[in-house]
């Protein structure tokens, strides 16, 4: 998708985040961490939903089950 380099970013907003779980199968404590980021585009950008809602729905990303990726 050549077009996602032509969307003008309003705002963007990175941050770094952490939190604590427990694993019952491995018997311990872990703190998955990652980057968060926001961000605010000037355009609509109908054309990539279809995209992120696959992403969503087929769980894809690093440890997507915890609500990360």
């Amino acid at each position: 998708m050549t077009r996602a380099g032509e969307f003008e970013t309003i705002s963007e907003r990175t941050t770094w985040d952490s939190f604590r779980r427990c694993s019952s199968f491995e018997k311990r404590s872990e703190a998955p961490e990652g980057i968060v980021e926001s961000v605010e585009y000037a355009e609509p950008v109908e054309a990539f939903l279809p995209l992120l809602v696959i992403g969503q729905l087929a769980h894809i990303g690093k440890q997507a089950v915890f609500g990360l990726g």
